[in-house]
């Protein structure tokens, strides 16, 4: 028995464990390189996010000197903005950059000429 024993010891490992260890080893590299791309995305999106809250305050500062009631846009290198001033006053921005449609919302009262 004892020289039975120390026969499979030195024999490795039987192909069913490889094939489970290389599926073990796979889905983990699916896993990574997928949060990996999930980053990459959202950490772009967040640039984005970043110049057109930008931009729209610098709209908004702007027309913070007095503006019309009505609608407008800009364009620029990275991308648009445009905004709607109603009757009241109320302010609503929506930009666009590196063709990435971002509604920023950032409603404010501004006064009326």
């Amino acid at each position: 028995m004892i020289g039975g024993s120390r026969a499979r010891l030195g024999r490795g490992f039987t192909l069913l464990e490889v094939v489970i260890a290389l599926v073990i080893v796979e889905v983990t590299v699916v896993g990574v390189l997928t949060s990996l791309t999930l980053s990459a995305r959202l950490l772009r999106r967040g640039e984005v996010v970043q110049r057109v809250v930008a931009s729209a305050e610098s709209v908004r500062d702007s027309l913070a000197l007095g503006a019309s009631a009505g609608a407008d846009s800009l364009l620029r290198d990275e991308g648009w903005v445009r905004w709607i001033v109603s009757g009241e006053g109320r302010l609503r921005i929506v930009g666009s950059s590196d063709g990435m449609e971002i509604d920023v919302l950032l409603e404010s009262m501004v006064p009326i000429r």
